[in-house]
């Protein structure tokens, strides 16, 4: 359940077809959710002080007598006065409605009359003529033949009422448009009367019926469109909403087709895609009620990183409810026993990945897994939905199991474990402990293989030789098909891991295919990747034999038992420590592209090499010569989607020279600041040279340089 980012800013009142993103914007934002609406679903209830089901069928929409009723009946259990109401789909073709609510309660969103004026079609494309937007052509009266034209309901929401082949009759509450084809795109705006700011960007897609071929399906956040497209949706919003007098949140629909953006509708409340912009950071009804109240508007787009994804489940027949363990990524959920007619609404599904196209997936996927269960479990039983998806998440050829894909490494060097010079030993909890280097003597090729299973089996360590005349021949080579997962998702030592054991404290970072399933870094929300494994590796760079406390915190998270879990360690100081470290080059590529916002989805493949350091028994030195390999004598080559334009810029900003802190071995660097890492310039931490190849184009982009002389101070 969402949490509340605000103190108690009092209560609201909530009535739409179905209100439960509302609400749950609302909790985030700090207020008391009342919600009047057609379903009450169980996770509603769950988030409002109080929720109403209203009388009536769904296919007759909203009628006054039972919102009257209903919101009267909530408004007697408010805890704290009532700061207004705010109304979602439902009241676009019967504005009267909202002209008698605010005899009762405050309305807090676009008034009857402006919403009768933007979906009355004559008004709003002439008015569209007049600013210059484009749009497909538009009558109020029937064409001479339908081929090539959509009928529409005025007022209509959610696509059931658009017809094709004049299957609606024409009348007054009808309206007919061109049939044009491309992307069914979206605009999420928040208007404070007279400007606009765009928030963001999501695509559309139908659940088609016969009957209904145009049905809302699902929408999924686009982190990127092409900057001329949206720089035209942005226009077109900014004139539109200030030519209406526009207040609160609202969304523009548009058909895209090349550079060319169609303007179809504008949707004057909060809708459909609240739940993949919303955030607890930035709760949307905050922003609604800041431009309605206060006529303050946000400085710019909202800062979501990655794709989400969400999807209504339709029902294929008609269905009673089984006892189901529903996830956290189903929302409006039907109550157990709850009949629910064929092609109603059952719940809606959600999902966030770095893609688009990867949550969409996802989301279908989680479509089928639902319909599944809902077939019933055996008598008696619950059905598990979550375990389902974690065992079809597994599966998933999108996102590997990173945990899985290293059982046979780590096999194998257990296997071979005499002959590496590796301890292997079982822990007091019955976990496997691989000692690398701390008492065991190890190696070159233990390290390499710690390389690979920190990476999580989806890349290839190599130690390498190239001019024998050089002081430093040996190199330390990195690749790997899937990088963004490989180190981001499971290389990167982002775990920050402390317990107290016999009065001291062990801390470490932890790096591994165990982060992809018990780290709570928000790294993995952006990635939209999770594993799914009863088994986990975890990698650490350390000095001291792994506590039992740690043990067992570590597997608590991964929420395996002890005996399942492994744990790879050595210390910076020993060889199998400086190649693990060494094979870092090209995760620390990823990481800084990260930082400098560059789309992760973006980047499709890359390598990199870096000289293998001479180990230093000092901890200070030899973290030192392991950075300072990278910094000033690691080479990277990514190869990236997009335009020429951004593989450019992110070729210049990439490399280690682009800081402040560069020109000296890392010891003296990090002895200057006292050893505080966070004095440190984080544009630091790079590689020295950089190759960018766009595929779209064939360019290729280099900048940065090896820096033989610092090389030379650092392992000398």
């Amino acid at each position: 359940m969402p949490k509340s980012s605000s103190p108690n800013r009092g209560t609201l009142l909530i009535a739409a077809i179905s209100g439960r993103a509302l609400a749950a914007s609302a909790k985030r934002a700090g207020f008391t959710p009342l919600v009047a609406d057609f379903f009450a679903d169980a996770d509603t209830a769950a988030l409002s002080h109080a929720c109403r089901k209203l009388d009536g069928d769904l296919a007759d929409g909203i009628g006054w007598d039972a919102l009257q009723a209903a919101l009267t009946s909530l408004a007697e259990t408010a805890p704290t006065p009532i700061a207004g109401l705010v109304y979602g789909s439902g009241f676009e073709d019967r504005p009267d409605l909202l002209g008698k609510l605010p005899l009762r309660w405050p309305l807090l969103g676009n008034a009857a009359a402006t919403v009768a004026r933007i979906k009355a079609p004559e008004r709003f494309f002439a008015t569209l003529d007049r600013l210059g937007v484009p749009h497909p052509r538009t009558q109020t009266h029937p064409p001479s033949t339908m081929r090539g034209w959509l009928a529409k309901r005025r007022g209509g929401a959610g696509g059931g009422h658009i017809r094709s082949g004049g299957s609606l009759e024409p009348g007054a509450a009808v309206y007919f448009q061109e049939r044009v084809t491309g992307r069914s795109l979206s605009a999420l705006f928040v208007a404070n009367g007279s400007s606009a700011r765009v928030l963001g960007f999501s695509e559309q897609w139908t659940a088609p019926l016969r009957t209904a071929p145009f049905r809302y399906g699902g929408a999924v956040r686009t982190p990127e469109l092409a900057p001329v497209l949206m720089q035209a949706m942005t226009a077109a919003v900014e004139h539109v909403a200030a030519a209406f007098a526009l207040k609160g949140l609202g969304s523009a629909d548009f058909m895209v087709r090349a550079d060319e953006a169609l303007m179809l509708e504008i949707n004057p409340r909060p809708g459909a895609t609240l739940d993949i912009f919303d955030s607890e950071k930035e709760p949307l009804l905050k922003l609604h009620l800041d431009a309605v109240l206060d006529g303050v508007l946000p400085g710019g787009r909202l800062g979501l990183k990655g794709a989400a994804a969400s999807a209504i489940v339709y029902a294929r027949r008609r269905l009673a409810v089984p006892d189901l363990n529903w996830p956290d990524w189903a929302a409006d959920r039907p109550k157990n026993g709850e009949r629910i007619d064929k092609n109603r609404p059952i719940c809606t599904v959600s999902a966030r990945a770095m893609t688009p196209i990867q949550a969409k997936r996802l989301v279908e996927e989680k479509i089928s897994i639902i319909l599944a269960a809902l077939r019933g479990p055996p008598k008696g039983e619950t059905v598990n939905v979550t375990k389902k998806m974690e065992g079809s998440a597994t599966r998933h050829a999108a996102t590997p199991s990173v945990n899985a894909k290293v059982v046979p490494l780590v096999d194998a060097l257990i296997h071979d474990a005499s002959a590496l010079r590796v301890h292997v030993t079982r822990g007091s909890l019955g976990e496997t402990l691989i000692d690398c280097g701390v008492r065991a003597v190890g190696g070159l090729e233990a390290g390499r293989r710690m390389g690979e299973i920190c990476m999580g089996g989806l890349g290839r360590v190599a130690l390498e030789a190239t001019n024998p005349d050089s002081s430093w021949p040996f190199f330390v080579t990195v690749h790997t098909s899937q990088p963004v997962i490989a180190c981001l998702g499971s290389q990167y030592a982002g775990w920050s891991l402390s317990v107290e054991e016999n009065g001291k404290t062990y801390h470490v970072l932890g790096s591994g295919p165990a982060r992809a399933l018990g780290s709570s870094e928000k790294l993995f929300e952006e990635l939209g990747y999770r594993d799914q494994a009863t088994k986990a590796c975890l990698v650490l760079e350390a000095d001291r034999v792994p506590p039992a406390a740690l043990v067992e915190h570590v597997a608590q998270a991964c929420k395996i038992k002890p005996d399942q879990l492994t744990i790879v360690y050595a210390p910076t100081s020993s060889l199998a420590g400086t190649v693990q470290i060494a094979a870092r080059c090209l995760e620390v590529a990823l990481h800084k592209a990260h930082q400098l916002h560059f789309p992760l989805d973006h980047i499709i493949d890359g390598m990199a090499t870096a000289p293998l350091p001479p180990p230093a028994p000092n901890f200070d030195t030899a973290m030192g010569r392991t950075n300072d390999a990278i910094i000033y004598g690691g080479r990277v080559q990514l190869y990236v989607s997009g335009d020429a334009k951004a593989a450019r810029a992110l070729a210049e900003q990439l490399p280690s020279l682009t800081s402040k802190d560069y020109g000296k071995p890392f010891a003296e660097i990090f002895a200057a600041v006292k050893g505080d890492f966070y004095a440190i310039d984080r544009m630091l931490f790079s590689p020295a040279k950089v190759t960018v190849t766009a595929l779209k184009t064939g360019e290729s982009f280099e900048a940065g340089h090896i820096d033989t002389a610092v090389l030379a101070r650092s392992f000398a």
